[in-house]
């Protein structure tokens, strides 16, 4: 009787295992490369010791994974060696010609050098199917290079095209007897989509996107290396021959002219979108005590948020809301500052001709700061102010054209708003030093208090508030009262046209006052100039930040063909030597 009571739980293990056993096999059905990362070091005679890290998943037919060494010219391959991160052990290193062609039993534990025609292959056993981390290390000689101009550098494959599988991602990080300074060093990186620059001394390439292969080409300083191995080229003629097919602006040939632009466009906007998801996916302050969830169908709320104060409110809408744009707080500013009369809406004849035969165009008008702005208000004021020019008067094509030649005095003002933000938000109990877990440690950062996450909470209620306010049914005497306050703070939150409508629709009597009315919140608009100026402010707005972005890119542009760091190349890289064709799992 005891072993039909046991049937049950029998059977219910054996379902697990029939359940279980696919997934594992699944699992290791394909192989993955999730990531090379290279470390480079180099002595004074420019010969390296190099370590790769490989993180992969072998699927069952591997029986061994490689990497091919080709186009050495003077450069010889020492000391190779391969390491098991995960388990510790070292593998025995065979004498001789590496037998690819063993079964996965007998290359376990092993590594060798297998010699096909010019190139060599540095091979290792993959032991078993699953994850793996493999530290693979050799010596290769004459890396750096004395050129004909007098010039140290290298251009050198260190991740191959035509790997199987390709890799996920990869890092390159060359560092030498002495830091390299960002003044006489500079770099250039071809096949991979991501980034190049200095960090600590060291020149380091890492990936972002798809990875094709990796080539870098680095200039060093003079008096760093005393290299033995001399070429017969200059430095300038290596770097012509790398950059063609890329998209630095040195590319001199004009068969490669379109595919150029083309890679500059594509690599630029993955540079910058990669910029932009970093900085989205580091919110300004952490969440703290504020609940993703209480954010979702918020109370409506008719109070102002954060007393009215701009930089805190924004800093806590782009904690809250990863939507929120840097752009909106400018749009606030400018719409507060024409209701309180510092800014105002003037129309002139264009000189452009108009389908419609409309010649007129509106412009902002710079009037008087007020003395109590504030040091944020005051930066953004002086920016207008600067691209206004003598006549004080602001188009949007002036700002863009400033904020192009110019995109760091916006950047100042940016990171003025947050900085303001966050010292209010700390005086009035809305931020504090909150718990981050990173890994297994815990560090304070600055975050969302309980009462911070209660007026963040409440700011979402208003933002509610405002888009459903033809919805509400208790529209108060009050909220006509504070129809600017309103106004501004839906400018912020992206939804001013909405909210203008809104009121229109509900209150047309208060948009029939004649224009240049003044009540005790200030001048009245009608309904047509209100129009006007939500348009205005939304073009020069977004002209400011058109033109932040294309000087943002002109720079990073002129800095990378330079080599300076900033975005590396898709294409290019030709000339190069230490790497080649293929290597993977086989």
């Amino acid at each position: 009787m005891r072993r039909w009571r046991l049937l049950p739980g029998v059977l219910a293990i054996l379902l697990s295992l029939f359940c279980v056993v696919p997934v594992f096999a699944q699992g290791s059905a394909e192989g993955r490369i999730q990531s090379i990362s290279v470390d480079v070091e180099l002595d004074r005679s420019g010969n390296a010791s190099v370590t790769e890290i490989w993180q992969v998943t072998v699927p069952d037919d591997w029986t061994e994974a490689y990497t091919v060494k080709s186009n050495l010219r003077d450069m010889e391959i020492r000391n190779f060696h391969v390491k098991d991160m995960d388990t510790g052990a070292v593998f025995r290193t065979l004498p001789g010609d590496w037998q690819v062609d063993r079964p996965r039993s007998e290359k376990s534990g092993q590594c060798g050098i297998h010699r096909d025609g010019d190139s060599l292959e540095l091979c290792w056993g993959v032991g078993s199917s699953g994850p793996h981390r493999f530290a693979i290390s050799y010596e290769m000689t004459n890396m750096v290079q004395r050129y004909k101009d007098g010039t140290d550098g290298f251009l050198v494959r260190f991740v191959n095209e035509g790997m199987d599988p390709e890799p996920e991602s990869v890092k390159i990080r060359v560092h030498g007897p002495a830091a390299f300074s960002k003044k006489d060093t500079r770099m250039w990186a071809f096949g991979f989509e991501g980034s190049t620059g200095l960090e600590n001394g060291s020149v380091v390439a890492k990936s972002s996107g798809a990875v094709n292969y990796c080539n870098i080409l680095v200039q060093f300083p003079k008096g760093i290396f005393t290299p033995e191995s001399k070429s017969s080229q200059t430095f300038e003629k290596v770097k012509q021959k790398a950059f063609e097919g890329s998209s630095y602006s040195e590319n001199t040939d004009a068969r490669w002219g379109v595919l150029a632009g083309i890679f500059a466009g594509i690599s630029l906007l993955i540079f910058l979108a990669h910029r932009v998801g970093a900085k989205r996916d580091d919110r300004p302050l952490e969440m703290g005590a504020l609940k993703r969830e209480s954010l979702r169908n918020p109370m409506y709320s008719h109070e102002i948020p954060f007393a009215g104060n701009l930089p805190e409110a924004w800093l806590v809408l782009r904690t809250m809301d990863r939507k929120a744009t840097e752009n909106s707080l400018i749009s606030a500013y400018l719409l507060q500052w024409i209701q309180s009369g510092q800014l105002a809406v003037q129309k002139m004849e264009s000189t452009k001709w108009n389908l419609f035969g409309d010649r007129e165009e509106t412009l902002l008008l710079l009037r008087e700061p007020r003395e109590d702005m504030g040091s944020v208000a005051s930066k953004l004021w002086d920016i207008l102010n600067s691209a206004a020019g003598e006549d004080n008067s602001l188009q949007e094509k002036e700002l863009y054209r400033w904020a192009k030649c110019n995109y760091s005095e916006l950047q100042n003002f940016f990171s003025a708003a947050s900085q303001e933000g966050r010292e209010t938000g700390e005086s009035r109990g809305d931020i504090g030093q909150v718990e981050r877990r990173v890994l297994l440690t815990k560090q304070l950062v600055p975050g969302l208090t309980e009462r911070g996450a209660g007026e963040a909470v409440k700011m979402a209620g208003f933002r509610h508030y405002l888009k459903d306010f033809t919805l509400v049914n208790e529209r108060q005497a009050r909220d006509v009262g504070l129809w600017h306050d309103y106004l501004v703070f839906a400018a912020l939150f992206g939804i001013a046209d909405q909210v203008a409508k809104e009121f229109q629709d509900i209150l047309p009597s208060y948009f029939e006052r004649p224009t240049g009315e003044s009540t005790i919140d200030g001048p009245v608009l009608d309904t047509w100039d209100i129009l006007i100026c939500l348009d205005l402010v939304n073009r020069v707005s977004a002209a400011a930040e058109s033109g932040y972005m294309d000087g943002f890119s002109a720079e990073q542009q002129a800095m990378a063909s330079a080599g300076q760091g900033g975005f590396s190349s898709l294409g290019g890289g030709g000339g190069f030597s230490g790497g080649g064709f293929g290597g993977g799992g086989r």
